[in-house]
């Protein structure tokens, strides 16, 4: 087999050293390929003392190449557990944080947590317009539900003005809160109150600069004869 690229650690405080890197899989793919290497270097140093000393080294290497993950929190306790992790768990060293438990890490969650999405196909009018009917349902009948429909309504316009429905909108509006709260709420079109939308303001095409030149050129002179 072809050997692979080394890595030498003389960058360390320890007597110069270097070795291949493994065929193992990543197991923390963030930190990299040297690094995991480095790891399972540490692995075959039969003296604790020096293995420990070379993962004191290998987290100072990590900080110094990636020194943001100074500004997380809890940041060396994370490193440390890193470390264990792409030991396999296998790392004997004196670390100043307790090895985590292979079952801790490696454990899901048996179900998976309930995800509200939004039950309706009109995704135009985002989720809080579903909130804003989800809590309208809430509401007993009358005028305050009634005023409440009717902000709602004309939150559900300002996503019409795009097409071409708008002329019709308190109907199309009435029917798409109906599907919405998959018909628990009913929303008289006769009683929905749009208010009037100033148009859109259209800017002016910007100049080119050839046609800038040409103004200036035209432009008559003020000097006096």
């Amino acid at each position: 087999m072809i050997p692979r690229p080394r890595i030498s650690a003389g960058m360390t405080d320890f007597p110069y050293m270097d070795y291949y890197i493994s065929e193992t899989p990543l197991r923390l793919r963030e930190f990299g390929r040297n690094i995991q290497g480095m790891i399972e270097y540490t692995l075959t140093l039969e003296d604790k003392d020096k293995r420990t000393a070379m993962a004191h080294e290998i987290i100072r290497m990590i900080l110094t190449l990636k020194p943001s993950l100074k500004e997380e929190p809890d940041y060396k306790q994370k490193l440390w557990d890193a470390l264990f992790i792409m030991s396999d768990y296998q790392l004997d060293v004196d670390a100043p944080y307790p090895a985590p438990e292979r079952e801790v890490i490696e454990s899901r969650p048996s179900e998976r947590m309930p995800y509200d999405k939004p039950r309706t196909r009109y995704k135009q009018y985002g989720r809080n317009v579903y909130l804003m009917i989800e809590e309208a349902l809430k509401m007993e009948e009358g005028e305050k539900r009634t005023a409440y429909i009717n902000a709602i309504a004309n939150t559900m316009k300002l996503f019409l003005r795009s097409s071409d429905r708008e002329g019709n909108a308190p109907q199309i509006i009435a029917d798409h809160i109906r599907e919405i709260s998959q018909g628990r709420l009913e929303a008289d079109p006769r009683h929905i109150h749009l208010t009037k939308m100033p148009p859109p303001i259209k800017q002016a095409p910007k100049k080119s600069k050839s046609s800038r030149k040409r103004s200036r050129r035209r432009r008559p002179s003020n000097k006096k004869h």
